[in-house]
């Protein structure tokens, strides 16, 4: 949570930053298209810099090992069922050879 706290801190403070910078360069309209530029970018990488620094391959084991345990969840789900259905059927079954 601190990471994430931190992150979106960032990302407000080099916005204010660059609201800032554009704000002061509105007189001059050369230095303005320029400046309004040179702050969008830096808001880019402010943003996608967590992006740069993320490792992929532990996102794909967690997508594996979640994937093996929903079809272990699935396969116990299943013959879950299958029992329920043997004893309503044997239930069913005995009740008609009781009648």
């Amino acid at each position: 949570m601190n990471k994430i706290s931190q992150y979106l801190l960032s990302v407000i403070a080099a916005a204010m930053i660059c609201g800032l910078v554009n704000s002061l360069m509105e007189k001059n309209k050369i230095m303005s298209s320029v400046s309004k530029f040179l702050t969008g970018l830096v808001l880019l990488v402010t943003v996608l810099r967590p992006l740069i620094h993320l490792n992929v391959t532990n996102i794909f084991a967690y997508s594996q090992s979640i994937h093996a345990e929903a079809q272990e969840m699935i396969v116990n789900a299943q013959s879950a069922s299958a029992a329920q259905l043997s004893d309503l059927v044997k239930s069913k079954t005995e009740q008609y050879i009781l009648e």
